[in-house]
């Protein structure tokens, strides 16, 4: 039995609860570079050899609400991570010029395989719609609760990552760098 690592291993067996779930065709843009990554991988595991940057797009959903009440209303935003299934409070995202994913992963040489969704769309927008309610209503006790309304239909898009490889003194070095951020994700080093 062999062992899957990378990006295609955090799919797991609950991957059938998407079955058929469509594929992003729009991506955020990058944001940082191939050669970007490379060079923060250099600086962080000085003496790596071996050293690849290969870039894959994360299923998102991005989705916006309303909380309409009668004495005002309030909007939020949420990403969901569609393969881990977690929803984030987010800063609007309808400014972002979001590019087709063929020309997306075009621009880029080394490009590895999308990961698997694990929730649909509407698996996706409840963990949105939860996460929204809990952030627009909380601390507001008292009162009926008001009204969540979408403002847009949800965006299914793909965030960018970098799956980073490398060796250092003979052992093996992989990790996520995020694509817009630059936060990264140790998986073995």
């Amino acid at each position: 039995m062999t062992e899957s690592t990378g990006p295609e291993a955090a799919a797991g067996s609950a991957a059938s609860a998407a079955a058929g779930a469509p594929a992003p065709s729009v991506a955020w843009p990058v944001r940082v570079t191939h050669d970007r990554a490379i060079a923060w991988l250099r600086r962080r595991v000085p003496g790596a050899a071996a050293v690849r940057a290969q870039l894959y797009h994360h299923p998102m959903l991005a989705t916006s609400y309303e909380v309409r009440k009668r004495d005002g209303s309030a909007s939020a935003h949420a990403l969901v991570d569609l393969v881990g299934g977690r929803a984030y409070a987010t800063e609007p995202w309808e400014h972002v010029a979001f590019v087709p994913l063929a020309e997306a992963e075009a621009a880029c040489a080394a490009a590895i395989s999308d990961p698997v969704r694990v929730l649909d769309d509407e698996r996706g927008e409840r963990a949105a719609r939860d996460l929204v309610r809990s952030v627009l209503l909380r601390g507001r006790r008292l009162g009926p609760p008001g009204q969540l309304h979408p403002l847009r239909e949800p965006l299914l898009f793909g965030k960018p990552n970098w799956w980073l490889t490398a060796t250092k003194d003979g052992r093996p070095v992989e990790i996520i760098l995020d694509g817009l951020t630059g936060r990264h994700y140790a998986l073995t080093a």
